[in-house]
């Protein structure tokens, strides 16, 4: 049997960031749409899970599932250094890769791990040259990425270096509103059609969503939005006037305004700074 692999039509490189070892900096406590993969180069600090806090040292890979809120502090004395690559999936392709109970956080200390540093380091040299072909080795390298992942998971899963995701609660219910807004989220959506669509009153609606993700519905479709909003300002030349219709703003004061409330940057400076 083959193994399933990445395709262009199922994952989006969000974006590839990172964090130099500058003394006490603080990445204030945050959530987005897409996985988010964080490997620390050197240094200490801490990282918060949705409230779950980790101890980071040179080595620790750290997973972000989406909407998960997170937030990470460097030490003063040892200042940590990181990079961190977003990535939309599709198609349940995650799950062919990391099983959900281990989608939090991963502390071991092997090859293996230098491993992920290197394919991050050539993810971020072929998507800043963008020579030919640069979008087919990303998918490859992202393949490698996630499949290393895995090894190293299933190497350690007995191990305490691994931790379980266990602090969101997950429903069928929940994944069924979220599959509706995922479908719809470009288009204007409101609790009333939400509630519609999967047979809630707005009310309990309202209630399983939030105990479930610990978002709104509104909060889970704006985040979406500025997380396609995101991708396409990295990857297309199209306007941000654009942007904002296409990803479901119904006005450019609109988008900007929820643009910086979430990323603390307009879009005009994110896209000048084309981070990936």
């Amino acid at each position: 049997m083959r193994t399933k692999t990445l395709k262009d039509d199922s994952i989006q490189l969000i974006e590839i960031t990172g964090h130099a070892p500058i003394s006490g900096y603080n990445v204030k406590k945050h959530n987005h749409s897409y996985y988010q993969i964080c490997y620390v180069i050197g240094g200490k600090g801490t990282v918060s899970i949705n409230n779950k806090k980790f101890e980071m040292s040179k080595g620790d890979i750290f997973i972000f599932n989406p909407f998960e809120y997170h937030s990470l502090k460097s030490d003063k004395k040892h200042p940590s250094e990181t990079i961190v690559i977003g990535m939309g999936l599709k198609n349940n392709i995650w799950s062919l890769y990391i099983p959900k109970e281990y989608n939090i956080i991963s502390k071991i200390k092997d090859a293996k791990t230098q491993n992920v540093k290197v394919i991050l380091k050539h993810v971020i040299k072929e998507h800043s040259k963008k020579e030919l072909g640069y979008k087919e080795i990303e998918i490859s390298l992202l393949n490698q990425l996630l499949v290393t992942i895995k090894r190293i998971i299933m190497k350690n899963s007995g191990k305490r270096a691994i931790f379980p995701h266990k602090y969101v609660k997950k429903t069928d219910r929940t994944e069924q509103i979220k599959n509706y807004i995922y479908g719809n989220y470009k288009n204007k959506l409101s609790l009333d059609n939400i509630a519609q669509a999967v047979f809630l009153s707005k009310y309990h609606l309202l209630h399983v969503f939030k105990k479930a993700l610990g978002v709104t519905p509104y909060e889970y479709i704006q985040q979406l939005r500025i997380d396609d909003a995101k991708h396409l300002l990295n990857t297309t030349n199209k306007t941000i006037s654009e942007i904002a219709f296409e990803v479901g703003f119904e006005s450019i004061s609109q988008f900007n305004r929820t643009f910086k409330k979430i990323t603390e940057t307009s879009p005009t400076q994110y896209k000048n700074k084309r981070t990936v």
